[in-house]
């Protein structure tokens, strides 16, 4: 038995969207970059036509390549060898919640210029990246038997006219919107701002397949971290100033560290109200969203997409405390009457 060693890809090619193209121009290589912009230091993303998104993991960075150790000829598979592959699917997991963190982002903003609500939203997996290259102002993808069934539809259906156009002016303010979000990511103390989009976005597309419970217990874990980090951001903890961002007026309190960690959701939500940082509308939706929580997790009780649905604008609009734009990750959903 021998043990060869060849680095991991660096640049993997997703698929997020079904049905929106960043081209207005017939006849347009599915594969030309619209747009380009660098993410912190963790990777340069690429923005095709198609809306096929590119990522290269930068060097140094908290996804960059590790070597892959393969193994030729029969034998016990030594430990090392094993551990390896762990940990290459372990980078592979994160890798994959970072792209759908910049497909939440992106198309979130969108969502949230053109008024709508996800279209044609794809959560990527594994099993969907592809490898790719850049030529030019053109990316040149891998030729696998997975190429089409990835691609495939989508090419056909931007080929037919079938696809929904995205403005460029709209593009270039979703790529500004994203890259800014290094920053805002940076100075939040209580979240990991890019899981909870991407956790936000997993829901939407959940409520979209009529997964109800599911989309609901995701989102609402998105909607207590954020609750958590409005106290925070706004200084209402521990003495720590209010974040340059939180510009809210409001009347609360200051808490000790003591008395906020004593505080159960409940509280902090009536807080939040009474303190006016937040609607007496959304302190009824959310108080209402943690009772059906706690009926789906300690009960098993069902919810239903009528209460997955209006959780996502709950969500939306605590984003609104910690975001400078609109933001907004809700889909829709069909039935036959």
């Amino acid at each position: 038995m021998q043990i060869t060693s060849r680095t991991l890809v660096q640049r993997i090619l997703v698929l997020p969207n079904a049905d929106l193209v960043f081209t207005d121009t017939a006849g347009q290589a599915p594969f030309t970059i619209a747009e380009t912009f660098r993410y912190a230091d963790t990777a340069n993303i690429l923005v095709t036509a198609i809306g096929a998104i590119g990522l290269e993991f930068l060097d140094s960075g908290p996804l960059q390549s590790i070597e892959q150790l393969d193994i030729v000829g029969a034998g016990a598979i030594p430990d090392h060898v094993t551990q390896r592959r762990d940990e290459i699917v372990a980078l592979q997991g994160r890798r994959l919640l970072f792209a759908n963190f910049i497909a939440a982002a992106l198309f979130g903003r969108i969502a949230a210029l053109q008024h709508t609500s996800l279209s044609g939203a794809l959560n990527v997996g594994m099993n969907d990246m592809l490898v790719y290259e850049q030529r030019g102002d053109a990316l040149a993808v891998e030729r696998t038997p997975y190429t089409n069934r990835v691609l495939g539809p989508k090419v056909a259906a931007m080929a037919a006219g079938r696809a929904r156009t995205v403005p460029g002016t709209t593009l270039v303010a979703a790529r500004q919107f994203t890259s800014a979000l290094a920053s805002r990511a940076a100075e939040l103390s209580h979240v990991n701002l890019e899981t909870c989009m991407a956790m936000n976005y997993q829901a939407a597309i959940l409520h979209n397949a009529q997964h109800a419970p599911a989309s609901f217990a995701i989102n609402f874990s998105v909607a207590e971290a954020l609750v958590t980090e409005v106290f925070h951001a706004y200084g209402l903890v521990g003495g720590q100033p209010p974040k340059s961002f939180a510009t809210r007026p409001h009347s609360l309190a200051v808490l000790s560290n003591n008395a906020f960690n004593k505080l159960n959701l409940a509280g902090k939500l009536t807080a939040l109200k009474d303190g006016g940082l937040i609607s007496s509308y959304l302190e009824q939706r959310l108080q209402l969203a943690r009772a059906q929580r706690n009926d789906l997790m300690h009960g098993a009780l069902p919810v239903a997409v009528t209460d997955s649905g209006p959780l996502q604008t709950a969500v939306r609009d605590l984003w609104a405390l910690l975001l400078d734009d609109p933001f907004e990750l809700t889909a829709g959903y069909t039935m036959r009457w």
